[in-house]
């Protein structure tokens, strides 16, 4: 915030240019100044709480987007080694350049949660119920094509009773 005596339009604009959130001319108020400069730091609260806000939604959405991108990389180099199947050259340059293509989206994806972490150095957990069997069997899903290209299967039968699948 500048506080000037000069009220000339050329020096308020430098100020605005260099940063400035307010400019005050003297003489002054002191009951207007106090309220500019409370609404100066109310402005610049919010707007770091939107800030924090972004970038907790960007960590999210990239840490929900890694299991997926793992899944998708393990079942395009199955398709990639695939012995069995022949592909024509077409169809091997396109797996391979889709392979290229997700490992680069997932180094981007690490980049981003890696660098989040350091910022914020805290991890927070969100309480909710969820189904057990829908967490499990989504998990399975994502990590079917892991397993597989590490030559594992995975197999699992819900066995929970009915009215006891939501853990709390």
């Amino acid at each position: 915030m500048f506080i000037s005596a000069l009220s000339d339009s050329k020096h308020k604009i430098e100020g605005y240019n260099i940063g400035s959130y307010a400019y005050i001319e003297k003489p002054f108020d002191t009951n207007v100044l106090r309220f500019q400069v409370i609404n100066v730091l109310k402005s610049k609260q919010m707007q770091n709480a939107m800030f924090s806000k972004k970038e907790d939604f960007i960590a999210m959405i990239t840490h929900d987007l890694k299991s997926p991108l793992s899944s998708e990389i393990a079942a395009l180099e199955i398709l990639n080694q695939n012995k069995k199947r022949s592909m024509d050259e077409f169809e091997k340059k396109l797996v391979a350049d889709i392979l290229g293509s997700s490992k680069y989206m997932k180094t981007l994806v690490d980049n981003i949660c890696s660098k989040y972490s350091y910022d914020k150095h805290s991890i927070s957990l969100y309480k909710e119920k969820i189904s057990l069997n829908s967490l499990i069997t989504e998990s399975i899903e994502e990590a079917k094509y892991n397993a597989k290209s590490k030559g594992l299967e995975i197999h699992y039968t819900d066995k929970t009773r009915k009215d006891i699948t939501e853990l709390d």
